[in-house]
């Protein structure tokens, strides 16, 4: 009984809110599947929601991580909004006038990160 004690005295739940979940990428989602696998840590979905238990140190990885790629997400958002307001990348338009392309495809071009390739997200 002491050693079961003592046992979840070292242990961690934490729920992270779908909206949470939300703004992680599919990279970040697979980078967090990865730590909890690696750190022996359960995951359970429920209705949009991720708990994550386990040994105390893991699940704390585990939301350090999610914070950093929020982080990152929110950083990234604001050098597209920032670079969109001073650089114009166009695309000759089907109707023959010129479109300013979006927000993340202007940042993607003008940093030469091409890697994925450009996408109309405009395009039905």
């Amino acid at each position: 009984m002491k050693l079961k004690q003592l046992y979840q005295d070292r242990c961690l739940t934490h729920i992270f809110t779908a909206k949470d979940v939300g703004s992680l990428s599919q990279d970040d989602i697979v980078c967090l599947q990865q730590l909890v696998d690696k750190e022996g840590l359960k995951i359970l979905s429920v209705q949009g929601n991720m708990t994550v238990s386990g040994l105390k140190d893991g699940v704390n990885r585990v939301i350090k991580e999610s914070q950093l790629s929020n982080l990152r997400r929110q950083v990234i958002v604001r050098e597209e909004e920032n670079l969109h307001s001073r650089v114009a990348w166009c695309i000759l338009g089907s109707s023959g006038s010129w479109e300013r392309l979006p927000k993340t495809a202007n940042h993607r071009l003008e940093h030469n990160n091409l890697a994925g390739g450009i996408m109309d997200d405009r395009a039905t």
